[in-house]
């Protein structure tokens, strides 16, 4: 995957929905970057170590529920201390039952796949159809 800017995903935009509900301006954490998927399927989110972010069908908004063991394979997005803090309306720290704090967007809470930075993508059997990778 090639990391890209904001401002090269506007330009690569031609209009059309997606460009109305993603706001190539809007601020973005300092850890966070927007990267183009070269399977032609558009973009994704990604941590600095280059992991994917999913979200979790069975959290509520603002709420994560994927604690204990889950939280073991599927790692919360956690802040920095980069990113101490929300940023706009899209990016908001929702606070987890441990009393630890982890990003989501749009009110989705954020995860990582594996533990290791190296940890391979899950496949389908790991996401077992309530595991999305978060693409804006």
């Amino acid at each position: 995957m090639r990391t890209i800017s904001i401002l090269s995903v506007a330009m690569l935009i031609n209009g059309g929905v997606w460009a109305a509900a993603f706001d190539a301006n809007a601020p973005v954490p300092v850890d966070i970057s927007i990267v183009k998927l070269e399977s032609g399927k558009g973009f994704a989110f990604q941590n600095s170590y280059g992991a994917a972010f999913y979200t979790y069908d069975r959290d509520r908004s603002n709420t994560s529920t994927c604690l204990d063991k889950c939280a073991e394979i599927w790692v919360p997005v956690y802040p920095s201390a980069r990113n101490p803090a929300d940023i706009g309306t899209t990016w908001k720290l929702v606070n987890r039952p441990d009393g630890t704090q982890q990003w989501a967007y749009n009110g989705r809470p954020l995860y990582t796949f594996g533990y290791a930075e190296n940890a391979p993508s899950p496949t389908a059997k790991d996401t077992a159809d309530h595991w999305h990778k978060l693409e804006p």
